[in-house]
Order: C-alpha cells, then sequence, then structure tokens
C-alpha cells in the first residue's frame, strides 16, 4: 500500500509475508511519482512485514529511477528480516539517496519532515 500523508511524506507498507519482484519495484516508483505529481518527496518504508527483496528489487531502487521521485527513505526495521533487508539496500546496493534505519515510526517521521519542502 502507497499513500501520500498531510505532510508530504509518502509512505509504502506491505502486507504479511510479502515477496517482491522486479514488477512490484517498478510499480512501486510509478505510483509514487503519480501521486507526488512527479515532485521528489521523502519516502517512509515499513519493511516488517517483508520477507524477500531480490536483488534486481534493491538495485532497482537505488537506480536514477529511484533517485528521481525519492529525496530521502526511512526504513522502519523492527523485525530481525526487515533489519537484513534494509542493512543489505544500505551496504551494498550504496542508494544515491540518503537512507537510514529506524525502529520506531515516531522517529523516522521526524527525521522526514526535516525534508519536506
Amino acid at each position: 500500500m502507497i499513500w501520500m500523508d498531510e505532510h508530504g511524506i509518502c509512505h509504502e507498507s506491505y502486507t504479511e509475508g510479502t515477496r517482491l519482484t522486479i514488477e512490484d519495484a517498478r510499480e512501486q516508483i510509478q505510483i509514487i511519482s503519480e501521486i507526488s505529481g512527479h515532485k521528489k518527496v521523502p519516502l517512509l518504508v515499513d519493511l516488517n512485514n517483508l520477507i524477500h527483496v531480490p536483488r534486481e528489487c534493491r538495485t532497482y531502487y537505488a537506480s536514477k529511477e529511484g533517485e528521481k521521485i525519492v529525496k530521502v527513505t526511512a526504513l522502519l526495521v523492527g523485525t530481525q528480516m526487515s533489519r537484513v533487508i534494509g542493512n543489505f539496500f544500505i551496504g551494498l546496493n550504496k542508494p544515491a539517496t540518503l537512507v537510514k534505519l529506524f525502529i520506531s515510526e515516531k522517529e523516522a517521521l521526524k527525521w522526514l519532515k526535516e525534508y519536506v519542502n
């Protein structure tokens, strides 16, 4: 699920047991682009229900396509698996935009609000 809040922060969350595909990744970036009016936005991604994000998805998120629409990203990582996924993304894929891991949604939103236009 992807939505924009009243502060201009885009939120992305998943249903339990989600396994992403490259098609999912492309669709997500397209949706974010559309709901943001094709402007760069801060992004909050709740990784807690994900169980698999293949390398091709992580590479796509870290590519120029992701960079076109995302200013900064806060990743919510409250489970062991979500921490692994988040650390893999930051450490192996080296995204061009700033990405931070958070356990607290409140703290993540506080940080993201610094990047709202």
